[in-house]
């Protein structure tokens, strides 16, 4: 097992953003709730939505628990600790699918995805593989919290600004 995800699997417990800002109401000018106000401004019923490098969870739970539509959630990510929180809060809620998956090569279709959701917790080399199961018209929301996880977004896309 990678470095990495030792380090995500014994410490995601401690990592579960519900612990540590309870529910999100969506105000402020907070990058993560702008995220999440970003996508629920394009939500329609019937898409499904992936977050990939999902954590513990918390950015579908708060898609979930701020829109009135009916989508299918899904998280992957490589850590079996993050899965296992992410499933423990979304217990008997049928619309949230969290999975045990690498984001290099993931077991779903081609186009299956309306919305991508990545906060860097999937590396930039997952993007490729983002592509391939996101829809033709779909969206792939990117989220970033430093110069230097930007430096990665501007390499790997070949941004200059």
């Amino acid at each position: 097992m990678s470095d990495w995800r030792k380090f995500y699997t014994k410490t995601s417990v401690q990592r579960d953003r519900s612990k540590e800002f309870g529910p999100v109401k969506v105000i402020g000018k907070n990058g993560f709730i702008q995220l999440i106000k970003e996508v629920q401004k394009h939500l329609k019923n019937g898409m499904k939505i992936i977050d990939i490098g999902c954590g513990t969870g918390h950015v579908l739970m708060d898609i979930y628990r701020t829109t009135d539509k009916k989508v299918e959630l899904f998280g992957i990510d490589n850590s079996a600790g993050m899965i296992k929180v992410a499933k423990e809060k979304s217990k008997g809620i049928k619309d949230f699918s969290f999975i045990l998956m690498n984001a290099f090569k993931t077991k779903f279709k081609n186009n299956t995805f309306d919305i991508a959701i990545n906060r860097l917790g999937a590396p930039p080399k997952s993007y490729k593989e983002t592509y391939r199961i996101l829809k033709r018209n779909g969206l792939f929301f990117l989220f970033v919290t430093d110069k230097e996880d930007w430096g990665e977004v501007r390499k790997t896309f070949g941004f200059k600004e």
